[in-house]
């Protein structure tokens, strides 16, 4: 048996040295052939008392029982230990198959080499004498030399490898097929196992290496055809997709493509303008613009200044009707629920967690520049990080007694992407009254805003 790894393994009788590792005892078990470990074995057929096996480097290696020949080492001694067949060594062997006292092999070059016993006619020579080293099966030649090789009529092709992936997802490792597919420069078959895994963005990757591949760089490519193939793949992984950091992230993978590519401005201006309220792609070129708000070119492309109009209206608009929805938490709701959360268990707790998506201004007022917290203070984004913080930290360290978390560490949470901290300025408060409990006599200031 051959694993993963192309290593070797053998069990059951032992007799003649047939297993491979050198002695003649029964084994209950699979057992690795040392002796092969490392030459990366790709073939191996058993007879019914010896082994045959090919290694990638088309080397032929024989042991087990030696009668009429069957080994083609040119005698009849039994092999304990897998032995080179020498006489095939300048001609590369692909694939071996046994028979009960006998051994065929195919070579890189199609020619067909056959040994053992011939006592039917099973080698193919034309008589029954048998033979112990290989000999070529001349009556063969013919029909493989004219056998055209196409990769139209070959049984195994590409389409069967996509079609094999699919079905049989759950029989092989996922990572290990990865490796393979990429080994092999096959980005289109790996772009299904990431498909299968869910990971869209990986998947939608390995189709644009495809794409690229199969279009070339030749200067007279059909540019508009690329292109449109591209953005069906695009449509389809980005729709696929369920969170919006996964699908910011596969829209700035196409907008990369498109600009490496020299694909046309307008074709994917005219395509984005098109799906926008369809596809929900607003949102995803707002993030886009709003990471990337010093660029040049914020959207990688040059697009021009309506369509960036047209996405910023197109968001607000979203984000308007979003906000109308009566399944959404309204305010008054969530400002109760808030109250309730904070009376629970008060002193056992240092913040509530709320998520984005039932805070229905938050989202769209951050995307305007405001930063917007659940006790109701707003600080506009430029101010909070220039301003506010800065005087939140001096203040903070104007305590007199030791305050419970550095100063240092609150005010990393609020660089994150979501802060889970409250607003520096109930923050302040809540620790003011905390420094006045342990130093009732300290003078400290109450932090009011302009």
């Amino acid at each position: 048996m051959i694993t993963d790894l192309h290593n070797v393994y053998s069990w059951g009788r032992g007799g003649k040295g047939r297993l491979g590792h050198g002695e003649e005892q029964d084994r209950q078990v699979p057992t690795l052939l040392d002796f092969l470990l490392g030459k990366h074995t790709v073939s191996v057929a058993c007879g019914r008392c010896h082994t045959v096996a090919v290694t990638a480097s088309g080397s032929v290696y024989a042991w087990g029982c030696a009668e009429h020949g069957k080994l083609g080492l040119g005698s009849n001694e039994h092999k304990l230990l897998p032995t080179l067949v020498t006489s095939l060594q300048t001609l590369p062997v692909t694939q071996v198959h046994c028979g009960e006292d006998f051994t065929l092999v195919l070579c890189e070059n199609k020619t067909i080499f056959a040994w053992g016993s011939s006592q039917f006619g099973e080698l193919a020579l034309g008589n029954t004498v048998d033979r112990d080293t290989p000999v070529m099966v001349t009556s063969l030649q013919e029909k493989t030399n004219n056998r055209k090789f196409s990769e139209d009529s070959e049984a195994y092709g590409q389409e069967l490898l996509e079609s094999t992936l699919r079905t049989q997802f759950k029989m092989y490792r996922p990572t290990l097929m990865l490796d393979r597919c990429l080994d092999w420069n096959n980005a289109k078959a790996a772009s299904i196992i990431y498909e299968l895994l869910g990971d869209w963005a990986e998947a939608f990757n390995c189709k644009l290496q495809s794409t690229s591949f199969n279009s070339g760089d030749t200067p007279d490519r059909n540019t508009k055809t690329e292109a449109q193939e591209v953005l069906t793949l695009f449509a389809t992984a980005f729709t696929s997709m369920k969170d919006n950091e996964s699908k910011e992230q596969i829209l700035l993978q196409l907008l990369r493509h498109w600009k490496n590519r020299s694909l046309p401005i307008e074709v994917i201006e005219a395509f984005l303008q098109s799906k926008m309220h369809e596809m929900a792609l607003e949102s995803a070129i707002c993030d886009l613009i709003m990471d990337n708000p010093d660029a040049e070119r914020p959207l990688v492309l040059p697009f021009s200044t309506p369509f960036y109009l047209s996405a910023i209206h197109s968001n607000f608009t979203s984000a308007t009707e979003r906000k109308k929805d009566p399944k959404r938490v309204s305010e008054d709701k969530l400002f109760h629920e808030i109250k309730e959360n904070l009376e629970r268990d008060l002193f056992k707790r240092d913040k509530i967690v709320i998520s984005s998506s039932d805070f229905t201004e938050g989202g769209m007022l951050e995307q305007f520049g405001l930063i917007v917290f659940t006790c109701g203070h707003n600080f506009y984004r430029r101010d909070f990080f220039d301003n506010v913080l800065s005087e939140f930290q001096q203040r903070c360290e104007m305590f007199p007694a030791p305050i419970p978390v550095t100063i240092e560490l609150m005010c990393a949470d609020y660089h994150q992407k979501k802060i889970n901290m409250a607003c520096p300025l109930c923050a302040y408060s809540t620790l003011r009254e905390e420094q006045l409990k342990l130093k009732p006599n300290s003078k400290i200031s109450v932090w009011q805003l302009n």
